[in-house]
């Protein structure tokens, strides 16, 4: 209860009526508005898609255009920083032209590790198709976004606003795709997939037997060599006392 008390009234105070600036944000700049509802529409459609054919899965090439996309929000963003402010200003290491050019070269950053992530298929396909993804690509798009265009600050409460936008994103898709109904093929494929999981199970429970029969066979080996030995050792035992006892 004391963790709650602490954490309900940082969400309700802080993450809250920043989640709601970040939202409506959008609809109160028309420019902003014209880049972001691409974005919404293309996720909607890529998930509708995947969440139709279940059994199909990222691929490296188009993890890869989703980075390329990236690249082109974080160029368009620099466009509208430098349309927007004066080179006098973007000169000055302080002030909201410097922080938000910083943003979006850190977005182009980042949009560029993936472009050579995915091109080279150098981490696990995982977690880089986790970084790839089209709900990661759009939510980062998404906040820089708002960020560049509108006067919602970039710090701590933003950061944990995103990435709380982020869960909730990823968890609407997740229902989102499970209620669209799967194609013939992927239903067979999801039933493949069901079969080859529980023949794993099976031998893996296979396996743990095997595995406690050999433990207790080898348990009755020791106990009946061990027994063997304290047998003899009783006989010798019993001979020197009637030895001892005939002497």
């Amino acid at each position: 209860m004391y963790i709650v008390d602490i954490i309900y009234p940082y969400f309700r105070d802080s993450i809250y009526p920043r989640f709601l600036d970040i939202i409506k944000a959008p609809t109160d700049n028309l420019e902003m508005l014209w880049l972001v509802a691409p974005l919404l529409i293309t996720l909607f459609l890529v998930q509708t898609y995947f969440g139709r054919h279940k059994d199909e899965e990222l691929g490296w090439n188009t993890a890869y255009g989703n980075s390329i996309v990236l690249i082109f929000v974080s160029v368009t963003l620099l466009h509208y920083i430098y349309q927007t402010f004066t080179y006098a200003e973007l000169r000055l290491f302080s002030g909201t032209p410097f922080y938000k050019s910083l943003l979006v070269l850190g977005v182009f950053l980042y949009a560029f590790v993936l472009l050579l992530v995915d091109f080279r298929h150098s981490l696990p396909k995982k977690f880089a198709f986790f970084l790839s993804s089209s709900i990661t690509v759009n939510v980062v798009s998404f906040v820089s976004i708002v960020l560049v265009y509108s006067n919602v600050p970039l710090d701590r409460i933003t950061l944990v606003t995103a990435f709380c936008i982020f869960l909730i994103v990823k968890l609407f898709f997740k229902i989102f795709k499970w209620l669209i109904p799967a194609t013939i093929e992927a239903e067979k494929f999801l039933e493949k997939q069901e079969e080859k999981k529980e023949e794993e199970k099976q031998e893996k429970r296979l396996a743990k037997y095997k595995q406690v029969k050999n433990i207790e066979e080898h348990i009755k080996k020791e106990v009946g060599h061990l027994a063997e030995k304290t047998g003899e050792k009783l006989k010798k035992v019993t001979n020197l006392f009637k030895k001892e006892k005939n002497s």
